[in-house]
């Protein structure tokens, strides 16, 4: 059971590493495999301090989206945006490179790929 969840999380990661900025990501994480699922609305500051937030904000529509963290390790954190229910972005941001990859579900549309710069 732990083998399989090690080999599915090396994998993604690496997915997600050697990903360039033309290639899309596809959807393929399982519901399963969610892990503290944090259902709080984009008004609550509560994902307001995460580095990729205001970009994120940016490039969605000005609508109350849910966030629900999917992954956040050392190296990558993946975060569901939802309205009413429906999942409608997933954005992958890899920690030491700080980039940042916003993908629109519904025909799996990369609406951003770029390293974020500190501020």
């Amino acid at each position: 059971m732990y083998l399989k969840m090690i080999t599915f999380l090396a994998a993604a990661a690496i997915m997600t590493a050697c990903a360039s900025n033309g290639e899309q990501i596809p959807n393929s994480q399982p519901k399963a495999e969610v892990s503290d699922p944090l259902n709080v609305s984009s008004s609550d500051g509560q994902y307001a301090s995460l580095p990729e937030y205001d970009t994120i904000m940016k490039h969605l529509d000005e609508k109350d989206y849910s966030f629900n963290t999917v992954t956040d390790n050392e190296g990558t954190r993946i975060l569901l945006i939802e309205l009413d229910g429906a999942e409608q972005y997933k954005t992958i941001f890899v920690k030491h490179t700080n980039r940042l990859k916003i993908i629109q579900l519904d025909g799996d549309k990369q609406l951003y790929n770029d390293i974020l710069v500190s501020q």
